[in-house]
């Protein structure tokens, strides 16, 4: 009894496999690329900046530090500071002359650093 259905379980099997593999076709077949996208790899020089005239400024209570500002050359468009060794960050306005609000205020005493990352 099971010899009188094997060739019905094969031609069953015949059909499942070419609806699967022209599925398949269907959906690779809709991939298109322009050819206008590129990879690649290189390299360039990253050149820093100069951080001058830093100025502190105190919050009411003198000791907290309500907010910090400098200038920076040549000009960036981000920049964002640390005054906590780089465990706590704060954006940045400005560009060139740059002002930094210290959100909290900092206890002065907790300064162990004015850390400054920039990109133009």
């Amino acid at each position: 009894m099971l010899s009188r259905f094997k060739p019905l379980r094969i031609a069953g099997l015949a059909v499942v496999a070419a609806l699967l593999a022209t599925s398949a076709y269907a959906f690779t077949a809709s991939v298109s690329f322009s050819g206008s996208n590129a990879a690649g790899d290189g390299s360039d020089t990253v050149d820093g900046y100069a951080v001058t005239g830093v100025t502190w400024t105190l919050a009411s209570n003198p000791t907290l530090m309500d907010s910090v500002a400098f200038t920076i050359s040549p000009a960036a468009t981000s920049v964002q500071i640390s005054v906590d060794g780089g465990s706590s960050w704060e954006i940045c306005t400005g560009v060139g002359s740059v002002t930094c609000d210290l959100t909290p205020d900092v206890t002065v005493s907790s300064i162990t650093s004015l850390q400054v990352v920039a990109v133009n």
